[in-house]
């Protein structure tokens, strides 16, 4: 099904869409990918709310837990302690660690909604296909920060064995996120909510305690390293409950165990999650692009202001984040919807982001200097310009889902790719009058140029959507 079937018009912006939508037709999601949501059709709207609901809340909880964890980093760490973590894990957690999954969890969760899946064979699978594309980003992630810290950023050499042990977490993370996204297909809301928070706790309850006993007690890179070693450690005990009710050993023994014809091998998985792939590199690349920035061009310790002022300002992606579980799920259905109800959610989306941009813009100094330390007082400036980018982002997380739900990911590709060379022209203009808050700014700038894109596209599809489903009846 294609956006649009008219010929190019005359305007630029439109041609531009037409171009991207016939390359489009060459890039397609493979029709045995294709899955049917039938699950949730028969269930009471009662039922929907309450997943959506208690998805919200632990989303809400996964980032209250994170931004905890970001106190805790800058109280044990200090400013330039943490731009020294935040850049030893800049490519393995920030830039790599979704782009590593060859799109992973969204085909692992289109074959999870099929009715007749295995979901235990399934989840053997995903195991398979975590180790493998976990072992892979671990490396590509050393080698790039042996490459940019080693060649690039020499006075940052130092920092390349802390990149070493902090890739050793890869593995386990996409080993969660594909099982994980298993129960997410098959429904099993609870459980994957569970997993989720207990998975996230882990390491913040390890800074706890070392912060409680006295993180005075190691100085220097002695701290770092003790702080990159419980970060891995967190990642394999986090794991565990993931794992509950799976055999280790049958996993071991035989390939892709049990056998199953409903249960796609690793090859086949990572086949067809190459679409998906490339729509992750460009939405990582992008949504990162600042903080590569900033750790190319700030010294550490600006760095740790820039890190202690992310989470502040992400603050605004939670309720659209657990929103997109839901937008994915009715692409992925086959279910036409309505194109009022579409623009009644995005109304809404847009109405939630304001409201809290504008709460979190008076609230921030405040929640800055309190919780952080007055030592972090640099970073409220960074705040302020993020909020907006940050606002936006959310804005458009449930629309990329839906995108990947219809099987068109290659549209948030186009997108990004876009915004990113509009952000990096706005840098490089600039950077020569606002230094590093021009990082900020441009985050904000191509967000926004994402915006007009993507919104256009899902109004397009829906419309189409719609128009195809009246023909057939």
């Amino acid at each position: 099904m294609n956006f649009v079937a008219d010929p190019p018009p005359g305007s630029v912006v439109q041609f531009a869409i037409y171009l991207m939508v016939t390359v489009d037709k060459t890039i397609k999601i493979p029709l045995e990918a294709e899955a049917v949501d039938d699950r949730l059709a028969g269930e009471p709207p009662k039922a929907e709310a309450a997943f959506l609901f208690g998805t919200f809340l632990t989303t809400t909880a996964v980032f209250g837990i994170f931004f905890v964890q970001g106190i805790l980093l800058a109280r044990v760490l200090g400013p330039e302690g943490r731009g020294e973590f935040g850049s030893a894990v800049l490519f393995a957690q920030q830039l790599l660690l979704y782009v590593g999954l060859i799109g992973g969890v969204d085909i692992v969760n289109r074959y999870a909604k099929k009715e007749g899946i295995n979901s235990t064979a399934l989840k053997y699978s995903a195991i398979s296909l975590g180790l493998i594309t976990g072992i892979a980003t671990a490396l590509v992630s050393l080698v790039l920060s042996a490459v940019v810290f080693g060649i690039f950023e020499t006075d940052k050499a130092y920092l390349i064995p802390f990149c070493l042990l902090t890739c050793l977490f890869v593995p386990f993370e996409h080993i969660h996120l594909n099982v994980c996204a298993v129960d997410r297909g098959t429904d099993s809301y609870r459980r994957y909510n569970v997993n989720r928070l207990l998975f996230a706790s882990v390491f913040p309850l390890l800074l706890l305690g070392l912060y409680l006993i006295g993180s005075h007690n190691l100085v220097g890179e002695l701290l770092l390293v003790f702080v990159c070693l419980i970060f891995v450690f967190a990642r394999i005990v986090g794991l565990l409950p993931t794992l509950r009710g799976l055999s280790f050993r049958q996993w071991l023994n035989r390939s892709d165990i049990p056998q199953d014809v409903s249960a796609p091998s690793k090859r086949r998985l990572i086949k067809e999650g190459i679409p998906y792939a490339w729509s992750m590199f460009a939405a990582e690349l992008f949504e990162r692009m600042d903080v590569l920035l900033i750790v190319l061009l700030a010294p550490v310790k600006e760095a740790g202001f820039y890190f202690v002022a992310v989470p502040a300002a992400a603050l605004l992606t939670i309720g659209p984040n657990a929103l997109s579980v839901f937008t994915f799920n009715a692409g992925a259905s086959g279910r036409p919807i309505s194109l009022s109800k579409a623009v009644k959610v995005m109304s809404t989306t847009a109405c939630f982001q304001l409201v809290s941009l504008a709460l979190l813009w008076f609230l921030i100094p405040q929640i800055i200097v309190w919780v952080y330390g007055s030592d972090f007082e640099p970073s409220i400036q960074f705040v302020w310009y993020l909020l907006p980018a940050c606002a936006i982002k959310g804005f458009l997380q449930p629309l990329d889902a839906y995108l990947k739900g219809v099987g068109k990911p290659i549209v948030g590709v186009w997108s990004r790719i876009t915004s990113i060379v509009a952000m990096l022209l706005f840098v490089l203009f600039a950077f020569g009058s606002h230094e590093l808050y021009s990082i900020p700014m441009a985050a904000c700038f191509g967000q926004s140029v994402s915006m007009v894109i993507m919104t256009t596209f899902v109004i397009l599809e829906i419309s189409n959507r719609n128009r195809d489903s009246e023909m057939v009846t």
